[in-house]
């Protein structure tokens, strides 16, 4: 609880860590279920996201593990170093891969400094983490549950776009429940020379950042309207 109110997400794991794949439909859901219904007693949050124990799945687990879910865990890069042999040089690697292909990349790791596949020594893990933290400008480190959720909402958000005079109106459109999918969106405006906008949605003004040629600010996919105009 002290760590869910720090900002950091607790997921749903299982409830007793079986091989899903051996289960039945409702043997899962029983799984599912009792770990939702304790963590939410204890944090008082329900989880939203669901991470496979042993990262074993196959399309029937999957579909039952996604009811209600903002996201599960598909894929993983394990970080630890008695099983994992995760060195300063892999790290850097996977880390170099994701900026060239602008993937997102999901880590893992059992224990840090103790429990299983932990480091010895924690200096490779720390200087990594410091090297990301010094890169934060071009990496998006959060949660599961707000990368899971931005995706989702990136690739399914619809973009209603009227050209006018002086600028744009933009009507968003976004199929999903509101009441999972809450992250706000960025809107980019490739501009020409030294163009400079104003963004407002539903009468409200929206913060406009510059960079690399382009206009970019945040949306709300459910607010309704935008007015993009040219100063």
């Amino acid at each position: 609880k002290e760590m869910s109110l720090k900002g950091h997400e607790i997921s749903n794991h299982s409830w007793s860590h079986p091989v899903l794949t051996e289960l039945s439909d409702a043997e899962i859901e029983e799984q599912i279920n009792k770990c939702d219904s304790i963590i939410e007693l204890k944090v008082g949050k329900r989880p939203v996201t669901f991470f496979y124990p042993g990262n074993l799945y196959n399309d029937r687990v999957v579909a039952l593990a996604s009811k209600h879910r903002v996201a599960t865990r598909l894929k993983q890069f394990p970080i630890g170093y008695e099983v994992s042999h995760t060195t300063a040089e892999k790290l850097q690697a996977w880390v170099d891969g994701l900026l060239v292909s602008g993937d997102w990349g999901v880590s893992m790791t059992h224990g840090i400094t103790k429990g299983y596949d932990c480091y010895p020594d924690k200096t490779t893990l720390w200087h990594h983490f410091d090297w990301v933290k010094s890169h934060e400008k071009d990496i998006w480190v959060s949660t599961f549950k707000q990368i899971g959720a931005y995706q989702k909402e990136r690739d399914n958000a619809r973009l209603e776009v009227k050209k006018e005079q002086t600028g744009y109106r933009v009507i968003p459109t976004l199929k999903l429940d509101a009441s999972l999918f809450t992250e706000p969106l960025t809107m980019v405006v490739k501009l020409q020379d030294n163009e400079r906008w104003t963004a407002e949605q539903a009468g409200k003004p929206l913060s406009v950042e510059y960079k690399e040629g382009k206009a970019l600010f945040e949306f709300n996919p459910y607010g309704g309207e935008i007015v993009i105009k040219r100063l």
